[in-house]
């Protein structure tokens, strides 16, 4: 196949993909469609009031021609790009956002994207996601507790259920690599 072929056959699917990517990769807008999802949160572990599990995770890709490699490379000395998603219970991803390619933390990708400027709207007054310890701890974002050796029972039961709760995006992560490994 032509690169011109090729290049119009991506061209294509990346269109429709875009078009259709707004109508099923979505956050919850109405009362009843947070509480559906609050409630299968719930029933995972009894974390009440989750919209949500957020999280980071690396794309590996190759480097553009003509640009600096160390531009895409992480601490891994791999080549990526930096993914956000967010994920329902049922391991759905509800927002994605690819970021740019550097060294960039997940506290920082959680600023640059469209969802997180509104996420503070989407989730107050009542709901919140669920973030590894590399975010910041707000209203409408959750996280563990520290482990420095001295969390109290009510502690360790809190960072448990939590990380039953948590661990669906990593898994929604590990669905998405395995489908697409044969590509990468």
């Amino acid at each position: 196949m032509s690169y011109s072929c090729a290049h119009n056959v991506l061209n294509n699917v990346m269109s429709f993909l875009l078009e259709l990517s707004p109508n099923i990769i979505k956050f919850a807008q109405s009362v009843a469609e947070k509480e559906i999802i609050a409630n299968d949160f719930a029933e995972i572990c009894g974390f009440p009031n989750v919209l949500g599990c957020i999280d980071g995770t690396y794309i590996s890709t190759r480097a553009p021609r003509h640009k600096i490699r160390s531009t895409y490379i992480n601490r891994h000395d791999t080549i990526f790009v930096t993914m956000q998603g967010i994920c329902d219970a049922n391991l759905k991803f509800i927002d994605v956002f690819t970021s740019v390619p550097s060294k960039v933390h997940d506290s920082r990708v959680l600023k640059l994207p469209f969802i997180g400027k509104e996420l503070q709207k989407l989730c107050l007054p009542k709901y919140h996601l669920l973030g590894d310890s590399a975010y910041p701890i707000r209203n409408y974002l959750l996280t563990p507790y520290g482990d420095y050796g001295n969390l109290t029972e009510h502690e360790k039961t809190y960072n448990y259920n939590f990380s039953q709760t948590r661990v669906r995006i990593e898994n929604a992560f590990g669905l998405l690599k395995c489908r697409f490994r044969q590509l990468m």
